[in-house]
């Protein structure tokens, strides 16, 4: 930098197991989990370190002609927490071919979502300001 040459380095360890269960013909979840953790270095000398953890959970409950669903995400951003739930209902009228569906999105009424983007030279945040909690009716026709 200004003419000086350093010696960066950049460490990243990262996990994602993923979980899909399909425990009857009526039930079924997922989970997925990712944990990153990043180190940047300086000459030697550790400079940042970011941690990174994202958990997601989904589940779906099937009746005749009854659907429910759960959404839930988890965020932890080196210390900051962020939790996100949507919920889902859907009634099917087989006979009039007619879909009724309830949704409750941003349960929690979490107000902004952040993500960081990170390399070896610079560590971007993203902020997404969120929609306030909302409860949404839709009707779908089938012809």
């Amino acid at each position: 930098m200004n003419d000086d040459l350093f010696d960066t380095r950049t460490m990243s360890y990262s996990i994602g197991p993923e979980i899909y269960l399909y425990a009857a013909s009526w039930i079924n979840f997922s989970y997925k989990f990712y944990a990153n953790v990043v180190n940047s270095k300086i000459n030697d000398e550790l400079r940042n370190t970011v941690k990174m953890n994202k958990h997601y959970f989904n589940c779906n409950v099937f009746a005749t002609s009854h659907l429910f669903n759960l959404n839930f995400e988890y965020y932890a951003y080196n210390g900051t927490r962020y939790n996100f739930v949507d919920l889902m209902y859907s009634y099917s009228f087989s006979e009039s071919k007619i879909d009724l569906e309830v949704r409750w999105n941003n349960v929690l009424n979490s107000k902004a979502f952040i993500d960081q983007q990170y390399s070896q030279y610079i560590i971007t945040e993203y902020v997404q300001v969120l929609r306030p909690s909302q409860i949404l009716l839709g009707v779908r026709f089938t012809f």
